[in-house]
């Protein structure tokens, strides 16, 4: 049926080719930038913290919870991974991750710099300083410390889906007046589960080590995550990834980012089949329209904005180029859709005369076939566990185990190139071991001094 989409990450296909060059060149210098900053910065917790951090984020990332109107969210982390090891190294975490789903077919290869950028970067960068703006010089304020990261996380997803949807619009895929508003709305409601995990993380974190937050005063006294904080967040990202990434399986809904897309006509959706294989949704690009079974009859459901053809929701479709219509594999024969793969051998411009039930009336139309969405309709370039199983194994085991691959492979991953980032170069100066914002530095090299 075509290759599914997982989680918010754009397919390729979606934007236009100057938007990827242009956000793949942003990305690219900023995260030189981080890396250039972490090598500034021997914080002694920092490389342990980046490898639970990223195990934890690839892990939830696979675990969409079910929202209202059939869509499903899921976790991002970047502002929870900002607020405990800092903006930039909580991009350089998240671009990990991206780049990481990416090769295992998770998003595009071709649509990483704005991936990046609309969770690395603006669901991180920003919405931590957002998160400090209303934390102010409250560091020891719990409440006002999980108040602010609950709401940092909140806004971190509305903001990261206004730019998906300039990027859309620039792009030719989708007008802004009709992206902007979906996106921003389904997304608002997506970001309460956000930040009640990243909320709830903080909370912890404050109760148990609260010298673990980013921006409190610490030393070479503070001891990093030992190896049983390392193993317990391990094995607790193992946990989530081998066991609640089965829940999906329970809930065939899609994501917010797939389900915009579909409704407004610019992801490729699939045909829909019944246990006993009868068609029961067929997408009918070149008509522009979804179309069902009601009453043993072929009706049009749903109208693609970006196709907007003369078809209105609740035709039935009597014919097509003469051809009688009684089910969705005749007029899936009609529109020479093979249901197999969802390919449509019609040219986009060619004439269709459409004969429609409107009213009780036979209404004929012209209609001028449209193109399928490209975004969604190729296998990605690169997908080691395509779909997040393991070849050769099949059933809930297959997923399963690649969610335990996948975080162990994060996991080993963060933590190298946390060791790699935090060697200075050679005559590099360095900053002291101290993980907060310069203002608070000073007074803690005082402290340290006197002891």
């Amino acid at each position: 049926m075509g290759p599914a989409l997982l989680g918010m990450h754009a397919p390729d296909g979606l934007f236009s080719l100057p938007i990827n060059v242009l956000f793949g060149l942003v990305v690219a210098v900023l995260l030189a930038v981080a890396c250039a900053g972490l090598s500034r910065r021997p914080d002694h917790r920092l490389v342990p913290m980046m490898g639970i951090l990223a195990a934890f984020v690839f892990a939830g990332q696979m675990v969409n919870f079910p929202i209202s109107s059939g869509t499903t969210g899921h976790l991002l982390g970047g502002t929870l991974t900002a607020i405990l090891v800092g903006p930039w190294a909580g991009t350089v975490v998240m671009a990990s991750v991206i780049i990481f789903q990416a090769l295992l077919g998770d998003g595009g290869i071709t649509v990483l710099g704005p991936n990046i950028f609309n969770m690395g970067v603006v669901g991180t960068c920003l919405a931590y300083y957002i998160y400090r703006l209303l934390v102010g010089r409250s560091l020891q304020a719990p409440a006002r410390v999980v108040a602010a990261s609950f709401f940092a996380a909140w806004v971190s997803l509305p903001l990261g889906s206004v730019f998906a949807s300039l990027q859309l619009a620039v792009s030719g895929t989708a007008s802004l007046n009709r992206a902007l508003p979906a996106m921003v709305l389904t997304h608002m409601v997506i970001g309460v589960g956000e930040a009640l995990i990243t909320a709830g993380v903080v909370a912890f974190v404050i109760k148990t080590r609260p010298d673990l937050l980013y921006g409190q005063p610490t030393s070479q006294a503070q001891p990093a995550p030992g190896r049983l904080v390392v193993g317990l967040g391990l094995l607790g990202s193992l946990v989530i990834a081998t066991g609640l990434s089965l829940l999906p399986h329970w809930w065939d809904h899609p994501d917010g980012l797939e389900f915009v897309g579909q409704q407004q006509g610019f992801l490729r959706e699939e045909p829909q089949a019944a246990e006993g294989g009868s068609l029961v949704t067929l997408p009918a690009y070149p008509l522009g329209v979804r179309l069902s079974m009601a009453d043993g009859r072929v009706v049009a459901a749903h109208c693609y904005d970006r196709q907007a053809g003369p078809l209105m929701p609740g035709d039935i479709l009597r014919s097509i180029d003469s051809r009688p219509i009684s089910d969705l594999t005749s007029a899936a024969a009609a529109l020479h859709i093979d249901v197999a793969d969802g390919q449509c051998d019609l040219t986009p411009g060619q004439w269709l005369q459409v004969v429609v039930q409107r009213g009780g009336q036979d209404i004929p139309l012209t209609v001028q076939a449209s193109p399928a969405p490209r975004a969604g309709a190729t296998a990605p370039v690169v997908a080691l566990l395509p779909d997040y199983t393991l070849p050769g194994v099949s059933g809930l085991i297959s997923t399963s185990l690649a969610g335990g691959i996948g975080t162990t492979v994060m996991f080993l991953a963060a933590l190298g190139a946390g060791r790699l980032l935090m060697r200075p170069l050679p005559g590099m100066p360095t900053d002291t071991d101290f993980t907060g914002p310069a203002a608070d530095r000073k007074g803690a090299e005082e402290c340290m001094r006197k002891s």
